[in-house]
């Protein structure tokens, strides 16, 4: 049988040299396709929605919050799960989406559907903090690094803050004002 493919293989060198082509081919254009990330995200999208309202047991946040919350949500698109906990003062309410849903896309649409389906008492107005983006904020605050700004601050006292709801944005923002440059590699532990 070995024989056999060997003989084929030398005999048919066309058909071989030809395959090979297809073979690196594929791999280039699956190579091209790839997400590759310095800091992969190995979660699904998942938003934390918060609403205070001072003065209320958690049963009561639970009624007149919680559950009209996640009653709005329950329709938006590519929801996976929603799990809520509710506390003195406080709705706590945690959305999962599948696989493969952007980022933007499910923040734009949690956030419709919050203001299209849910409408909380006393004005209250639920926000969406954002949980499962580690690796976009430590390299957008690299991209930071690298493009000079704040040159004078220690690098190890940034923190990423998010400037705006409606907006993912990350301001850098500089803790003290020590007179510290090191080299960007010392980052990575080089």
């Amino acid at each position: 049988m070995l024989k056999g493919i060997v003989a084929f293989g030398l005999t048919r060198r066309a058909i071989i040299v030809l395959g090979l082509l297809v073979f690196i081919g594929g791999g280039f254009i699956a190579f091209t396709k790839l997400n590759i990330e310095a800091y992969p995200n190995p979660a699904p999208v998942i938003l934390e929605i918060t609403a205070q309202a001072p003065g209320l047991s958690a049963e009561e946040m639970e009624r007149y919050y919680t559950i009209p919350m996640e009653v709005g949500l329950y329709p938006t698109p590519g929801v996976a799960n929603i799990r809520s906990t509710s506390f003195y003062g406080l709705s706590f309410v945690r959305v999962t989406f599948q696989w493969g849903i952007d980022y933007y896309f499910a923040y734009t649409q949690a956030a419709l559907s919050l203001q299209q389906r849910v409408s909380l008492p006393n004005g209250v107005s639920p926000t969406i903090q954002q949980s499962s983006k580690l690796g976009r904020d430590l390299s957008q605050t690299l991209q930071h690094l690298e493009a000079g700004h704040n040159r004078h601050a220690d690098i190890a006292q940034y923190e990423v803050w998010p400037v705006s709801q409606d907006r993912d944005q990350a301001l850098l923002t500089a803790v003290s004002d020590a007179d510290f440059e090191p080299p960007i590699d010392q980052l990575f532990g080089n």
